[in-house]
């Protein structure tokens, strides 16, 4: 086999593997397309838009409530201590006045 044959061979193998992954491509774009509703996914892109504006403005803490947490910057664990009867509590407390005492706009600390 000469070396034209064989380039011939690379080229329709690397042909096939091109049409594999675009018909893999276009049955997931496909399957996707169907699954959502135009309206649907609008709702969706303004919701996610609106966490993003959310979070970028450093509202989210706020929009979700003040949950009313113990933060002092100036002691360990942000004086939050951990509350037997509710296990979730502790993990709460120090991430919220984890971001309180580093957010310059908190009145927290």
């Amino acid at each position: 086999m000469d070396a034209a044959g064989r380039i011939s061979s690379v080229e329709e193998a690397n042909q096939k593997e091109w049409k594999v992954m675009n018909d893999k491509f276009d049955e997931l774009a496909k399957g996707l397309a169907q699954s959502l509703t135009r309206r649907g996914a609008l709702k969706k892109f303004g919701t996610g838009l609106a966490g993003i504006a959310l979070a970028w403005l450093g509202l989210m803490p706020r929009a979700l409530g003040n949950p009313n947490f113990p933060c002092n910057c100036t002691q360990a664990s942000f004086g939050c201590v951990p509350n037997p009867s509710d296990p979730k509590y502790f993990p709460k407390c120090y991430a919220f006045c984890a971001n309180a005492c580093t957010d310059k706009h908190s009145h927290c600390c």
